[in-house]
């Protein structure tokens, strides 16, 4: 999770100039931390006013074997038919300069997992998971959901 900048840390008496101490990463109540095969991308998501259709935010691309891989959001959905403001989740690869032109990675199981993160006392973190299998490649970056 990006906490911003280092005005985030104002309230808690760190300096403000030069120095802010490093970004942690903040998981909902009962939520596991990510395996080694695993992409964790957290953002705060106040409502669809906050991202314009068609607006993407993407995570730090992660090596997995030999693919890199980057969660791509788009929190206030895509032009595809869907409902407008509908959340988009795709599993992207990252091409990278070895790679050959026509680079392939047939059938990568993947599955993606959006937690809401609790918003009062008592409530748990409620998620929602997709599943696929999908060969991704150079003219095929991307999978996912609308």
């Amino acid at each position: 999770i990006d906490l911003g900048g280092s005005e985030a840390f104002a309230s808690i008496g760190a300096q403000v100039g030069g120095f802010a101490p490093p970004r942690q990463a903040i998981l909902p109540p009962g939520v596991p931390p990510p395996l080694s095969t695993e992409l964790d991308f957290c953002f705060h998501y106040t409502g669809p006013e906050q991202f314009k259709c068609g607006e993407s935010i993407r995570s730090q691309p992660k090596r997995i074997g030999d693919i890199v891989l980057r969660v791509l959001v788009f929190p206030s959905g895509t032009d595809t038919g869907v409902a407008r403001g509908s959340l988009s989740v795709f599993l992207e690869a990252v091409p990278q300069v070895p790679w050959p032109r026509d680079w392939e990675f047939a059938n990568i199981r993947y599955a993606i997992a959006c937690y809401r993160w609790p918003t009062g006392s008592g409530e748990t973190w409620a998620a929602k998971r997709k599943g696929d299998l999908w060969t991704f490649k150079a003219n095929r970056l991307d999978r996912g959901w609308h």
